[in-house]
Parts: structure tokens; C-alpha cells; sequence
């Protein structure tokens, strides 16, 4: 039938124009998402506005990417309106799971060690009681 306005249209149609019918309509919801964050547990909710629906579905997908004892987590929020219409956004949540562990000095022969987090760094000796300078490679473990 013909319409004069939305109010007259199902929430997932569109007023053509006053004397026209009602068409599906096509425009995606607006979503925000929260802001990146280093604590999962308290990652916030995004938010959707849409033109006819009022409540359009919000839901979410990660995808993690660990790396280490530091783990990205992407989250993909999803919006979608009566219509079917769908925007997204993505939040980045990254956990640094790491504790020191053992500090070991590196000798020029052990240079490559495979499947642990390390980082080489200059120590000084007296702050760590050590008995000499040099390089030392500080090794993480995951909690």
C-alpha cells in the first residue's frame, strides 16, 4: 500500500516517498565499538543505532593471534537490523601473560635458543649482584 511516511512501513522497510509504497530497507546499522583494552575482563560493549529498527542485535567474534606469553585478541562486533543490514567494527584486546624468570648470561656460543619468549639486554652488575657486565638474556614464561 502507500505510505506518507516510515510509521506506516514494517521496521525492516522504508518509506519511497509520500504516495509511494514501502521498499526494504537498505541502509546498514551505525555501530561503535569499545576501545581497545588489556583487560578482558572488563572489555566494554559496543553500541548500535539503526534509521528503522530500534534494537538492532549486537553480537561479537574474536579471532586470537597468541604470540608468545602476549596474546591479540580481535574482536569483531557485528550490528544487524531487522533488515538483515550488518555493520562491523573491531576492538583489539591484548594480555601480556609474562613473568620474569630466569636471568642467564649469554655466551657467544648459545645464541639461538628456539621456543622461548627471550629479550637480550645490558645489566649492570652491581644493581643485580652480579659478578660481571655483559649481556643477559631474560627469560619470560607464560603465567
Amino acid at each position: 500500500g502507500d505510505c506518507d511516511d516510515d510509521s506506516q512501513c514494517t521496521v525492516s522497510q522504508v518509506c519511497a516517498g509520500p504516495g509511494s509504497g514501502c521498499v526494504s530497507d537498505n541502509i546498514r546499522p551505525n555501530i561503535i565499538c569499545p576501545p581497545d583494552t588489556s583487560d578482558p575482563s572488563n572489555s566494554g560493549n559496543a553500541e548500535a543505532t539503526d534509521n528503522r529498527d530500534p534494537n538492532p542485535s549486537i553480537t561479537f567474534s574474536d579471532a586470537s593471534d597468541p604470540n608468545g606469553c602476549v596474546e591479540t585478541t580481535i574482536r569483531t562486533w557485528s550490528a544487524t537490523d531487522a533488515a538483515g543490514n550488518t555493520a562491523t567494527c573491531t576492538q583489539t584486546i591484548t594480555t601480556n601473560e609474562c613473568v620474569a624468570g630466569e636471568l642467564l648470561p649469554i655466551m657467544s656460543s648459545a645464541l639461538v635458543i628456539a621456543g622461548v619468549s627471550t629479550i637480550a639486554v645490558w645489566m649492570i652488575p652491581t644493581i643485580l649482584g652480579l659478578a660481571g657486565a655483559g649481556v643477559y638474556l631474560v627469560k619470560f614464561r607464560k603465567q
